[in-house]
């Protein structure tokens, strides 16, 4: 859920909130590697190797 941070003035932030509508009740997993090809969900990308060894 969104805190509203975005907002305040006196904070840059770069990223900002990404808001879309669920289309069915399922389990739905957002990505944090950046790395997906289908943003802003998680497509399992991370769990390749050559992602692995950048970390």
């Amino acid at each position: 859920m969104c805190d509203g941070t975005h907002k305040n003035p006196y904070i840059q932030i770069k990223l900002r909130p990404v808001r879309f509508k669920v289309s069915e009740e399922k389990d739905y997993w957002l990505c944090n590697c950046k790395q997906t090809a289908n943003r802003p969900f998680c497509d399992g990308t991370h769990k390749r190797e050559d992602i692995q060894a950048k970390k």
